[in-house]
């Protein structure tokens, strides 16, 4: 079951002109570049971790930062972009309960709920 129209949306921050930057209401889908060819040469960051897209192919994922709103509760806001070379992404899971967000970096790194 995806979350619905009523449960959330998602403010995703597009990589430049190439990917797409908006809101997103509920489970629905996140637009894909139409210029994948050029996207890739451009975006060397952060990858959505393949583990995330083998247990949830409808995850929605923003670079750098996001902004998550469960509607009738309020928001985060959470990224971060590094000194010198590194950035990171936020990624909404689809299911509505439990609410699961994933703040990650290009290193590898993931910070989890619950997790220190």
């Amino acid at each position: 079951v995806k979350r619905g129209f009523g449960h959330s949306s998602f403010l995703v921050n597009g990589w430049q002109s190439f990917g797409f930057s908006g809101i997103i209401h509920g489970g629905a889908p996140q637009p894909r570049t139409c210029l994948p060819y050029f996207s890739g040469a451009f975006h060397e960051g952060v990858k959505v971790p393949p583990h995330l897209l083998e247990t949830d192919p409808d995850i929605l994922v923003s670079d750098m930062f996001g902004v998550f709103w469960l509607h009738g509760r309020g928001g985060l806001l959470a990224g971060f972009l590094g000194q010198s070379s590194g950035f990171g992404g936020l990624a909404a899971h689809s299911a509505p309960k439990p609410t699961r967000l994933l703040l990650f970096s290009e290193s590898g790194v993931e910070v989890r709920p619950g997790s220190s």
